[in-house]
């Protein structure tokens, strides 16, 4: 089973893939917010070398570079607008395992919750430090758009 698993994430990591080109005009305006400098930010990881300190390290060192205060797991607040970031691995016998980066946004309450279907995401294959590098990269265009939605150039 775990073979065909790995076979199949092999294919569809055969050109490794970034998401999320041009986001839809809808989508801006679903991350305007009334408080821009801050924003609540959940982290999920699932079998990979990185942990979850590592990554939420990652993304709150984003956030802080674009002067945004980072509001851990504080996602429940009526309205809110969360980026949620989740690395999911597949690990492989020479250590460098398939992974997926998911960066999208969500909005928990009012019921029912939200994911605004854009991933500012990632697959491949990879070392750590090349997982921690996508993780970034994912991390800094998903904060640029929310940036992009509320302040104006």
């Amino acid at each position: 089973m775990m073979r065909i698993v790995i076979s199949l994430l092999v294919l569809a990591l055969a050109a490794s893939t970034a998401y999320a080109g041009d986001a839809p005009g809808w989508f801006y305006k679903t991350l305007k917010v009334d408080d821009p400098e801050q924003l609540a930010y959940f982290v999920t990881v699932r079998d990979c070398p990185v942990s979850t300190d590592e990554v939420q390290e990652i993304v709150e060192n984003v956030f802080l570079d674009n002067r945004i205060t980072p509001l851990k797991e504080d996602i429940y607040v009526y309205d809110r607008v969360y980026l949620n970031v989740g690395v999911t691995c597949v690990p492989l016998k020479n250590n460098n395992p398939i992974f997926s980066v998911m960066a999208e946004y969500g909005r928990h309450r009012p019921y029912p919750p939200v994911i605004y279907d854009v991933d500012f995401g990632y697959m491949g294959i990879g070392s750590k430090d090349f997982m921690e590098r996508h993780i970034k990269d994912c991390t800094e265009r998903a904060v640029t758009a929310f940036i992009e939605a509320n302040f104006e150039y």
